[in-house]
């Protein structure tokens, strides 16, 4: 699936959403190492929360970035978002800068949450 497809397929969903609720599992987005290590969504534990509603891009990803340098390998951010384009941008940003994406869900009508896993980084290139 390429990247179009991934926001055509977000701006598809018809669903009323309820609290929390995980109704999009973006296809080229989400990773699935944490099922080696035996995790569902239910069980991850977010270590931290940005919330960026009403921030636009390239600040959403910007400020993401940032918070996850000054946390630890292995540690999780939950990233609240409400700018449509951020739910495709963030996600694949923060992916191809080496991070995993574990989950990106709509939580009301108007926010997304994007949960990401901060990886170890070679920095000794």
């Amino acid at each position: 699936m390429r990247a179009h497809d991934d926001i055509r397929f977000l701006k598809s969903i018809k669903k009323p959403i309820t609290g929390g609720e995980t109704i999009a599992m973006v296809p080229s987005l989400v990773g699935t190492p944490s099922r080696a290590r035996g995790e569902t969504m239910e069980t991850v534990n977010v270590d931290r929360e940005i919330n960026l509603k009403g921030e636009v891009c390239p600040y959403t990803f910007i400020k993401s970035l940032l918070t996850l340098e000054e946390m630890e390998a292995g540690q999780v951010l939950r990233v609240v978002v409400d700018y449509l384009p951020s739910v495709e941008n963030v996600p694949q940003s923060l992916k191809n800068e080496g991070h995993e994406i574990v989950e990106v869900a709509q939580i009301n009508d108007t926010d997304w949450a994007i949960t990401i896993r901060k990886l170890a980084l070679d920095e000794e290139g």
